[in-house]
């Protein structure tokens, strides 16, 4: 009788903890939508892409009619995740993602906006074409109805053709559902932590939820969410395969289908992971690779890496790539020279100028590879703005560091492939532009940091919960004193 109680009395406590939660996110929708409606014109990327890209007049009837009717779908769309969330048979999972339901919601559809007013984006020509139904635009050329490997933008815009017949022309409805991508990416990202460690954390599920580049990026329509869904869809994938092939065929089939669908939106990227993912397999098939490091942990970690750098370096300074090299900075700072041409002095890389492009790749190639992946770093220490990513930045250099010290630190086949991602990142992103602007480089760079972050915390949290109670446990004895 006493345990039917309890449970009863659980169930109650849950039911006004959700209850409470969609009241509260009720109130945020109708506040927001005041202060929209109110001070709108205060708010010109939202203003022109509700207004202007839907009827192509700036009326004021209809300006209001489109942003409550899109507020309301979009609500009725979020409590329906919201009641969904409860489907998970994990509780601590369950309650966690419907508390980081909310915050992401209320950032993606109503803080950005902050980060939007002052920004020119892809994300309001992407919502032009959807709702327009356009079938050319300038730079972004043909808008297909199907795939096709020249053009990326169409391809990553295909979804909403089809999606967009539930979601009404609503620019909200359109974040939240992309929302859903990001809380995918959530749940993947804590299902291969909980794989390594066994037990809950709501540090690591926060940390993961909350990595700023992540969260930031996730919030505008951008192709590079998608991306790192697709990612975590694959390395999750590859983290159940098993020695039994037939047990595995579906594995395989889901990654070929998300490193495809990679290829359809940035045609690099696809084989770049593909390479990296099978290279791991060819070096413990020929050479029993992963035996080697179960016997010699750090000392074949170090071996591993140091040859890995040292051919990377023979190569680099090779003709054969200095040759190829020259050929494709001409092809790139002729790209990157036109692109930026109106104003040089916005565009530059730790103060050389766009002009200086060419000569600045080839004597700085070194560090080009590093700030492809670390950008914005030390470098921008006067930009606020720039600081949770800064600091983004020295916690996966600190952790990278830490994984040497780290006795339990061990390789796996995941961990060499996403070593292999981001030396073969680095190197194509260091010629690919998005350099020039740390905003682009950040967003860029999040295909592969976000990932390596993932399994870089899953791998060091157990030594770093021991760390961390050593230290609570040494400032205790000294402030007793």
């Amino acid at each position: 009788m006493i345990k039917f109680n309890y449970t009863n009395l659980l169930k109650i406590v849950f039911m006004k903890k959700k209850y409470v939660s969609i009241f509260f996110s009720l109130i945020v929708f109708c506040i927001c939508f005041f202060i929209i409606n109110k001070y709108h014109n205060h708010i010109p990327i939202h203003e022109n892409t509700i207004t202007d890209y839907i009827q192509f007049d700036d009326l004021p009837f209809y300006r209001d009619y489109f942003i409550f009717y899109d507020l309301t779908y979009s609500f009725l769309f979020f409590i329906m995740i919201f009641s969904f969330l409860d489907k998970i048979e994990n509780s601590f999972l369950s309650y966690n993602l419907k508390i980081i339901w909310i915050i992401k919601n209320l950032i993606s559809l109503f803080l950005i906006i902050i980060y939007e007013k002052n920004t020119g984006l892809d994300q309001v020509y992407y919502f032009d074409i959807i709702n327009n139904e356009k079938s050319w635009v300038h730079h972004f050329g043909y808008i297909n109805d199907y795939i096709n490997f020249d053009n990326a933008t169409s391809n990553y815009l295909l979804i909403f053709n089809y999606l967009n017949i539930f979601l009404f022309n609503t620019w909200f409805a359109i974040k939240l559902f992309l929302n859903l991508f990001y809380l995918a990416i959530i749940y993947l990202s804590y299902k291969i932590y909980l794989k390594i460690n066994k037990y809950d954390s709501t540090i690591v599920f926060y940390l993961f939820a909350l990595f700023p580049s992540l969260l930031l990026f996730t919030s505008i329509i951008t192709k590079d969410l998608l991306i790192v869904f697709y990612i975590m869809v694959s390395l999750h994938c590859v983290q159940e395969i098993r020695k039994e092939l037939n047990k595995n065929i579906k594995y395989f089939i889901i990654i070929a289908i998300c490193i495809f669908l990679i290829t359809t939106i940035r045609v690099w990227m696809g084989p770049l992971i593909l390479i990296s993912l099978i290279t791991p397999y060819i070096f413990g098939y020929f050479f029993k690779f992963f035996k080697f490091f179960k016997s010699y942990n750090h000392f074949g970690f170090l071996l591993f890496f140091i040859l890995i750098f040292t051919s990377l370096l023979f190569f680099l300074e090779s003709n054969i790539w200095n040759d190829f090299q020259i050929k494709l900075i001409v092809k790139q700072f002729d790209r990157i020279h036109n692109w930026h041409a109106y104003d040089h002095n916005i565009y530059s890389v730790i103060g050389e100028n766009t002009e200086n492009i060419k000569y600045f790749l080839i004597n700085d190639f070194w560090r080009m590879m590093f700030l492809s992946i670390f950008n914005p770093f030390l470098n921008h220490l006067t930009k606020i703005q720039f600081y949770p990513f800064i600091l983004e930045n020295i916690l996966i250099i600190f952790l990278i560091f830490y994984s040497f010290l780290n006795k339990k630190f061990f390789l796996d086949k995941i961990i060499l492939a996403l070593i292999f991602l981001v030396l073969g990142y680095s190197i194509l992103y260091s010629h690919a532009g998005g350099f020039l602007n740390a905003g682009t480089s950040l967003r860029y760079a999040m295909q592969v940091k976000y990932p390596l972050f993932i399994y870089l915390i899953s791998l060091n949290m157990s030594s770093l919960e021991v760390l961390k109670k050593k230290f609570i446990t040494f400032y205790l004895k000294n402030f007793d004193k």
